[in-house]
């Protein structure tokens, strides 16, 4: 066994001075990380009077320019999209008929589940990065990597595939609507395919690539610019998705609703209407790429929630007004509300609301990219991209971030075709609310030190944490005294239970033979992923703290780590508060919500085409080896020309104290 010699400590060097230690299990402390981002000065300490007059708090702050409702508006804009004016008709007519709400209200409940997680993660670490930030504390930095793919597939590409969504919305409306056939073939519109009257594909659009640059010249403009722009565009919008449901109930006919779940449709029908609209809901947790700006971290919480429950209003209002106004058998699947309108014979309406649909769309693209750079520049701060991205102007804006990030958009939108990569999006984008779940878990409900019968504050001194660094390496989960499975165990077990009830649900059925038996398999395998959920929900409860049980201590300290870099007067010292006394929001239900998000998550993944997941694994697998490669170059070059030495100090334990595996790692000044 061995265990970390004690050192005398030395005072660290700045922040922006230490070198950084990578490796894929390393992990930060959420003080560290708070101190990183400038979060607790600005939220605690500037309005402590007196102090020294050489340290100006201001010099490391992000100005906070979001209130609660530039918030909500940043979700709702960044969210409400095709959901509104494509899947509404799509599921009404193929799925669920006039039962489509019902359908958005599931979708809406689970969305709900992973919902919450991200609620309480923004509230507790109100920094940008989002869930990269989060698995970086919970699941180390490796994971944190993937995250950071994953939410620049959420992000970047996303937003690159809606401008060249936009893009080809767009010479469509000109070339069938406008009548300007010449001038959308000249901009790539690709002109008709054969009698049919459709548009072939093309590999150019230009508009696509204008409306990109338009939305990075925007964001580079100021943050204050790009908020109120982004505010008359969701306001646009909110206005026309009025105007498509009050238009909808004025032309309801009650008859259309009869009979409510068609004997043609069923209960399937309306489950697998749900597993569609569920894409609705993505882009409510952009909003937390915007904690480390909103002017009241507990406002993150109330944005969260606020958008899906805005968002989900709206979806189920939207469904009965569709549904209501046309019979669900000749509901447009790709044309909703205009093709409804214009069945009724209210032309100008349906006019309106396709011009408004193509005019309104560009506000994705614009919170897109608003959060693509700061998710990168979370990742500079950590050495894992070039500093230039981390790098603000006087009024905190990301301008080179926003160049760096939106130029490449801007050509990816111009010049390639995205309805082939929108499965691999959507995958990307689930499993990082699988990563935000089970980091969640972890910091709640970690027994570890249940497992080794230790007092997690007495034994407080004999933690992994690296004051200097920040970097915490966590003590090994199984040792000889275990002889069960630990909670990271349990979860990863979870989740290959909850991949393969998604997988029988979704392909069974297609391989022919018995229905019944096929109902029946699909039906275990939900309850035995969720009877294993109840389990794990009985076996490690929430342990009423939030973080690794060795990060805590009775005195605790907001940046701990190297205190000494701010006067004492500006350090903020509370004592450990219950979750009660210091929160305003917690996930209730811990972990059951959660790991019932997780199975929705791969409930859904599974529906997807296998060449999207396929597509997702091999972008996944080209970062990871990019990463380890940097790494490694790293490490030798930390190695070879840092300041610091590292050493490692190796003592036996006997099995009388314990017999933990710790392994500390000190970087000291050469002599």
């Amino acid at each position: 066994m061995l265990q970390a010699s004690p050192l005398h400590k030395s005072p660290s060097p700045p922040l922006e001075r230490r070198p950084q230690i990578h490796g894929p299990w390393n992990r930060k402390s959420i003080s560290l990380i708070l101190k990183q981002h400038g979060n607790p000065p600005c939220s605690v300490v500037q309005n402590l009077a007196g102090g020294s007059q050489d340290w100006d708090p201001s010099s490391i702050c992000h100005p906070h320019h979001y209130s609660l409702l530039d918030l909500i508006s940043m979700g709702v804009g960044g969210t409400v999209g095709s959901g509104i004016f494509v899947l509404t008709g799509f599921i009404a007519h193929h799925f669920a008929g006039p039962a489509t709400f019902v359908s958005f209200l599931l979708s809406g409940c689970a969305a709900l589940c992973s919902g919450l997680c991200y609620a309480e993660w923004s509230w507790r670490v109100p920094v940008e990065g989002s869930t990269y930030v989060y698995s970086f504390i919970a699941l180390g930095e490796y994971a944190a990597v993937m995250a950071g793919a994953c939410l620049t597939l959420e992000y970047g590409i996303s937003g690159a595939a809606v401008a060249r969504s936009w893009g080809d919305k767009a010479l469509e409306w000109m070339r069938v609507e406008l009548g300007w056939t010449d001038l959308a073939a000249k901009l790539g519109g690709g002109g008709n395919n054969g009698e049919n009257n459709e548009k072939s594909e093309t590999f150019f659009n230009p508009l696509a690539g204008l409306i990109s640059l338009l939305a990075v010249v925007v964001l580079s403009c100021g943050v204050q610019e790009s908020k109120r722009v982004t505010n008359i565009f969701t306001i646009t919008k909110l206005l026309l998705v009025l105007f498509m449901i009050v238009g909808g109930f004025i032309l309801f006919d009650a008859q259309n609703l009869k009979p409510l779940l068609p004997a043609s449709l069923g209960a399937s029908g309306v489950a697998r209407g749900a597993t569609s609209s569920f894409f609705g809901y993505l882009g409510f947790d952009e909003v937390c790429c915007l904690a480390n700006e909103a002017r009241n971290p507990a406002d993150m919480p109330k944005a969260v929630l606020w958008t899906l429950a805005i968002v989900t209003v709206i979806y189920v209002l939207a469904s009965i007004a569709l549904c209501g106004m046309q019979d669900y058998e000749y509901i447009s699947d790709t044309s909703g509300f205009p093709a409804a309108f214009a069945d009724r014979g209210v032309e100008w309406a349906a006019q309106l609301t396709a011009a408004g649909e193509v005019l309104t769309l560009p506000v994705v693209v614009l919170i897109s990219l608003l959060a693509q750079p700061r998710l990168f520049a979370a990742m500079a701060k950590d050495g894992l991209l070039p500093a230039i991205f981390a790098k603000q102007n006087a009024d905190g804006n990301f301008v080179w971030g926003n160049v760096l990030s939106g130029v490449p958009m801007m050509f990816l939108a111009t010049f390639v075709p995205f309805s082939w990569m929108d499965d691999a999006i959507s995958v990307g984008i689930l499993f990082a609310f699988n990563m935000t779940n089970t980091a969640l878990i972890l910091m709640k409900c970690n027994s570890f030190h249940d497992a080794l019968d230790i007092n997690p504050l007495s034994d407080a001194q004999d933690c992994n944490d690296d004051e200097g660094e920040g970097i915490v390496v966590v003590p090994t989960l199984f040792n000889q005294r275990q002889k069960l499975l630990s909670l990271p165990q349990h979860l990863l077990c979870y989740h290959c239970i909850a991949l393969l009830a998604g997988i029988s649900s979704s392909h069974l059925e297609t391989s022919g033979g018995n229905a019944a038996v096929t109902t029946v398999v699909q039906g275990g395998a939900a309850v035995a992923a969720l009877s294993f959920a109840v389990y794990i929900h009985r076996k490690f409860p929430s342990t009423g703290r939030f973080g690794d049980w060795s990060l805590h201590s009775r005195q605790q300290k907001i940046f701990a780590p190297d205190e000494t870099d701010y006067p004492e007067e500006y350090v903020y010292h509370r004592p450990a508060l219950s979750l009660a006394e210091v929160l305003p929001f917690e996930v209730p239900l811990v972990p059951f919500l959660p790991l019932l998000g997780v199975f929705v998550n791969w409930f859904l993944i599974a529906q997807l085409d296998w060449y999207g997941i396929l597509l997702l694994l091999l972008f996944l697998t080209i970062i990871s080896v990019l990463y380890l490669w940097c790494v490694n170059g790293s490490q030798k070059h930390a190695v070879e020309h840092s300041n610091h030495q590292t050493r490692y100090d190796r003592v036996d334990v006997n099995e009388s104290e314990g017999g933990r595996v710790l392994l500390r790692e000190f970087s000291l000044p050469k002599r």
